[in-house]
């Protein structure tokens, strides 16, 4: 009667083995991959069983306990995978020492009991390894928790005691039967606890997929095709790229096309309502105009939703490129200003280059035979010299200062000390020009007032708007210095202001570019250098520099320079 009790453990046991497998096969599950095997190490061990009571031999519940202390092992690294906790090797390696253990000690014939004392032990300890693991990863859980440890402990207590069964007792083979159905129920339990744990992972997953989405800065969104697509959804980082809701866009499905430029709407018009997906999957440019009417440039990503070979849906997204576009649009204009500053170089100094060339040659053909001819060719010559030199000088000192490459020899200067400085630096050119100026500094406004500063750069500026004025103003007119505090009093306001010809509305906005000359400019010695340094030395110290001009009536330039503040 025992055999055939054991034999129909077996086959129930060979069933849930196949079942495991099946499962395994599916799923590809690092759960059920390892619980096969401990299935398969159960229906090998009730095999013994089934040996053991044809036989009436011990050693095959023995060889059992070693079969079933492996099937432990697996399960360990099974719920250990569920809760993606490492396993370490030494457990394996300890259940090679029990294998030997068990080889040798049956081999010298010893007592049952101390065969099969340390597969008991392992029992126990690795289902304690195991109540462990679930307590630390679920401790709120608390009547769970119970549950676990109990069950598991229960477990435990039985896999040691039929590994001690062959010792203890005489006719183990009915109660296997009880340990199979306990193994059944231990089986049904774990199966519920790694359900339990998929689930909260799914929600986990879920809840962590929608934060991602709701926080992304993309706007993402789906649409639903048909006869009337709708928007189903879009990231509520759509408020921030157009400042229209999420709400906006739900009630008129139709106005992330109206937003777009009328011409760069059908890329997304024709899929959605033209059934044109010739151009799917697609990246472009666009633009929106947002709610505030400032316009931005997006990267549009759009393609097709599949569901079983349906086309359902179309999804997508909208980044925010306006940044790169601008520093797109800095580099051609970079380009562009490179090309512009090689054809004025080029064009500058060939007519210096071609005069000294011009009047070198003719002095050492011996062209001229007059004195006064050869000094008139050497004057030519130098002046022409120092044009090109300066000119390499500006260019040189331009380039330092729009690379961040010139040094400043800052300082801690009293506004009234720059303004002194600033007197004596053009007073003398504006005296030998012969033109009347006007030097007016409100000392009692600049008072203790100090800047950080190189004064002598800041000194350059001065000079160098002082020296446009005087280039075009008459004798007659006058030209006005003035050093005060600007409205705001939070830094030192520098003008030069002339009664000149002045400069035509036109020019006013590329004056301060290099190269820039003016419509009017009749001045062969102008390089078209001088505003654009003064503009980067002035910034350099987180200034500003403007200009103000009626033509034909004069013009005042003026620039800042903060006041320091402890």
């Amino acid at each position: 009667m025992s055999v055939f009790f054991a034999l129909c453990v077996t086959i129930s046991s060979v069933l849930v083995a196949i079942m495991f497998f099946v499962l395994s096969s599916r799923n590809h599950d690092i759960f059920f991959s390892y619980f096969r095997w401990s299935w398969l190490l159960y229906t090998f061990g009730f095999g013994c069983v089934v040996l053991a009571s044809y036989t009436q031999l011990m050693l095959p519940l023995i060889f059992k306990s070693l079969l079933d202390m492996f099937a432990t092992v697996f399960i360990l690294v099974a719920v250990y995978g569920i809760l993606k906790i490492p396993v370490t090797d030494i457990w394996f390696r300890y259940s090679v020492i029990a294998t030997l253990w068990v080889a040798i000690t049956t081999y010298l014939g010893l007592n049952t009991l101390i065969i099969a004392l340390p597969m008991a032990a392992m029992d126990i300890t690795l289902s304690m390894l195991i109540c462990l693991a679930i307590l630390q990863k679920y401790k709120q859980d608390l009547l769970p928790n119970v549950v676990t440890v109990t069950l598991l402990l229960i477990y435990g207590a039985f896999k040691a005691t039929f590994a001690m069964l062959p010792a203890l007792y005489d006719d183990p083979e009915n109660l296997f039967t009880l340990e199979f159905i306990f193994i059944i129920i231990f089986t049904v339990f774990v199966c519920l606890f790694y359900s339990t744990n998929i689930a909260n992972t799914l929600e986990g997953t879920e809840e962590l997929f929608q934060m991602i989405i709701e926080n992304s800065r993309d706007a993402i969104f789906y649409y639903t095709l048909g006869e009337t697509p709708e928007l189903q959804y879009i990231t509520p980082s759509i408020e921030d790229l157009t400042g229209y809701t999420t709400l906006d866009c739900r009630m008129n499905p139709k106005l992330l096309l109206q937003i777009m430029n009328e011409d760069e709407a059908t890329i997304l018009r024709d899929p959605l309502y033209g059934g044109d997906y010739s151009k799917l999957p697609l990246i472009e440019t666009v633009h929106f105009v947002c709610k505030d009417g400032t316009r931005k440039a997006m990267e549009l990503t759009c393609d097709l939703v599949i569901r079983d070979g349906q086309t359902v849906g179309l999804s997508g997204s909208f980044s925010d490129i306006s940044k790169r576009e601008s520093i797109r649009e800095s580099l051609v204009q970079s380009k562009q200003s490179k090309e512009t500053m090689l054809s004025y170089v080029s064009h500058e100094l060939k007519t210096p280059i071609t005069s000294v060339m011009g009047f070198a040659t003719a002095l050492k053909d011996g062209t001229y035979t007059s004195e006064k001819q050869r000094e008139h060719a050497l004057d030519v010559i130098i002046d022409k010299s120092n044009f090109l030199k300066r000119m390499i000088d500006d260019l040189s000192q331009l380039s330092k200062l729009e690379t961040n490459q010139y040094e400043f020899a800052y300082e801690l200067i009293k506004c009234t000390e720059l303004a002194k400085l600033i007197k004596r630096s053009t007073m003398s050119d504006i005296e030998n020009a012969k033109i009347r100026y006007r030097y007016n500094t409100e000392y009692a406004k600049l008072g203790d007032n100090v800047i950080v500063a190189d004064p002598v750069r800041v000194t350059q500026v001065a000079v160098n708007l002082v020296t446009n004025a005087i280039r075009n103003t008459k004798a007659k007119n006058i030209i006005t210095i003035k050093c005060d505090l600007d409205k705001s009093g939070e830094n030192m306001l520098i003008s030069v202001s002339d009664k000149g010809r002045g400069i035509k509305s036109e020019d006013l906005s590329n004056l301060f570019t290099r190269f820039y000359k003016g419509s009017q400019s009749t001045n062969a010695d102008s390089r078209g250098l001088g505003l654009a340094i003064c503009k980067e030395i002035v910034e350099a110290h987180g200034g500003t520099i403007d200009v103000k001009s009626t033509y034909g009536s004069g013009s005042s330039f003026f620039f800042t320079i903060p006041l320091y503040r402890d």
